[in-house]
């Protein structure tokens, strides 16, 4: 009989924890504050979505947090690219998407994302979560849902198309965003 091998040709993942200690309610009130001070002017640009906040020290914490769980968990440091937030009001979702800056990823690739990560400042019940689309075949697509909750992080590779569902919640659901890059593998 001839012997059979097995070679993984894709495989998704993604890596998720909860961070305790984080001033949420300072950075709900940032978040919030900052809300129509978008990425983009422009409604169908994806970036329309995507709200500027400034890097406080609450917002540090955050980041930093996320690094070290990101080493904890691969012993591999991360360098931050860019980090923004969502604020989602009833009835307000996030369209299909990935994190990959296609303007720089054929030549010098400073700016483009291998890791995006979320972080769930206030999640109101039934406050939209997250979902990840896969396509294992041109004929299949199959999506994995991703519990929001306010305190929890969820870290993933930079191409994954994800969505949100719309938040059903009068009370805004609000995250802030990364992307990050590979540092180097410590010793």
């Amino acid at each position: 009989m001839t012997r059979l091998n097995y070679q993984a040709i894709h495989t998704d993942y993604f890596l998720w924890g909860h961070l305790t200690g984080i001033k949420n309610n300072i950075l709900k009130k940032l978040c919030i504050k900052n809300y129509n001070n978008r990425l983009s002017d422009n409604p169908a640009h994806g970036k329309n979505e995507d709200i500027y906040i400034p890097y406080t020290k609450e917002v540090d914490e955050v980041v930093e947090k996320i690094k070290d769980a990101y080493f904890l968990y691969s012993n591999r440091k991360l360098k931050l690219i860019n980090l923004w937030s969502h604020v989602q009001y009833k009835h307000e979702t996030s369209e299909r998407h990935d994190h990959l800056d296609l303007s720089d990823i054929y030549s010098v690739r400073e700016n483009t994302p291998e890791i995006a990560s979320c972080y769930y400042v206030n999640i109101p019940k039934n406050g939209g979560n997250l979902v990840f689309d896969s396509w294992p075949n041109r004929y299949v697509e199959k999506g994995w849902m991703v519990g929001a909750e306010t305190g929890k992080f969820c870290m993933f590779p930079a191409g994954i198309q994800h969505r949100v569902l719309k938040n059903q919640n009068t009370e805004p659901r609000v995250c802030i965003a990364m992307n990050f890059r590979l540092n180097f593998k410590a010793s």
